[in-house]
């Protein structure tokens, strides 16, 4: 018997599920970290120039 699994599907149940769950929130947090990070180094570069 083929079993046959899409990305779509693998990330749907990885949602669902208490572990994937957690990974989507850990991802999700990264990357809210990783976008403040380059504001704040956008910021502190504009205000170096600006002197």
């Amino acid at each position: 018997m083929i079993h046959e699994v899409t990305l779509e599907g693998e990330l749907l149940g990885a949602a669902s599920s208490g572990h994937g769950g957690e990974r989507l929130w850990l991802l999700g947090g990264l990357l809210l970290a990783l976008g403040a990070t380059g504001v704040v180094a956008r910021a502190a570069a504009r205000a170096r120039r600006d002197r």
